[in-house]
């Protein structure tokens, strides 16, 4: 915002999108969108690949402190990204997902956890299986994380 009252001619986000809503970060592209159309330049730093591609004129992947390319937007992809940044193609990056079998051992399981920030969250998760846990800053997945393994005290579930 301090850029924008000094009438800077350039303007550097950097994930400015990581902690907003779905309606915040809509306005925010509107307000990114008449920048440019009001003369502004702007550099957009995102992990957000969508919104890259949805914003940029331009886009500059680096990797390890490398540039890697510089390309026009409408010749990019999420996979070319992806590529550029790994150095190879995503899909040999990570396996195939697999469904855990009902017979899996059960390495940790929270039922019914109730504490500060979290209320009446159950999940199971089997050996070698990853779990996700994702909501926006202030959701209660940190506290969900710490809560599970006890590093916080509980009101309500397995560690009572």
């Amino acid at each position: 915002m301090r850029a924008l009252a000094r009438n800077a001619s350039i303007v550097v986000m950097d994930e400015p999108t990581a902690a907003l809503s779905g309606n915040e970060t809509v306005a925010l592209h509107e307000i990114i969108r008449s920048l440019a159309r009001d003369g502004k330049s702007v550099v957009l730093i995102s992990h957000f690949l969508s919104e890259v591609l949805a914003l940029a004129d331009v886009i500059t992947t680096l990797r390890d402190g490398q540039l890697i390319r510089t390309v026009d937007a409408k010749d990019a992809t999420e996979e070319s990204l992806i590529e550029g940044m790994l150095g190879h193609s995503l899909l040999t990056a990570f396996p195939e997902k697999t469904i855990p079998e009902e017979d899996q051992t059960i390495v940790l399981e929270v039922e019914h956890l109730s504490a500060p920030g979290v209320n009446d969250c159950s999940f199971v998760l089997h050996e070698r299986e990853i779990l996700g846990i994702a909501g926006l800053v202030g959701a209660g997945r940190s506290e969900l994380a710490a809560q599970s393994f006890a590093t916080q005290r509980c009101r309500a579930g397995p560690f009572d």
